[in-house]
């Protein structure tokens, strides 16, 4: 429902006609951060038993959420990797501990790296390709 546009867009103008600005709406829920909890005693007076932590949270929780500040829980990312190391066996003397001995590599290539994809790409620093 509130990926329909018409939809979101009446609800931000029934928000603004029931608070009359978008300064009382941050007033309003700047008012649930510091919220204390008040309990009445034996004889039904009011009696303040300081910060409502559970009420503080929620609104400072819906803070977050409106301002786009957690992942978007919808999103696929794949964060698996796949690394391959190679031994050169005339550079290095843990070639000989190598039980694919047999193996032999006739040339290098490198390869252009691909450009960071920002949408669940793995930055260029934090992988490598083998040619």
């Amino acid at each position: 429902m509130w990926a329909d546009e018409a939809v979101r867009e009446t609800w931000k103008r029934e928000l603004l006609d029931e608070w009359g600005s978008v300064r009382a709406i941050v007033e309003d829920v700047r008012a649930g951060t510091r919220a204390d909890r008040v309990e009445l005693s034996r004889e039904g007076e009011a009696v303040n038993l300081g910060p409502d932590h559970h009420a503080r949270a929620k609104y400072l929780d819906m803070i977050l959420k409106s301002m786009g500040m957690y992942p978007n829980p919808r999103l696929e990312i794949d964060q698996s990797t796949q690394n391959v190391l190679v031994i050169d066996s005339a550079r290095s003397p843990l070639a000989a501990l190598d039980p694919f001995s047999g193996t032999v590599i006739e040339g290098e290539t490198v390869e252009p790296s691909l450009p960071y994809n920002p949408d669940g790409g793995i930055p260029p620093e934090d992988d490598f390709q083998v040619g």
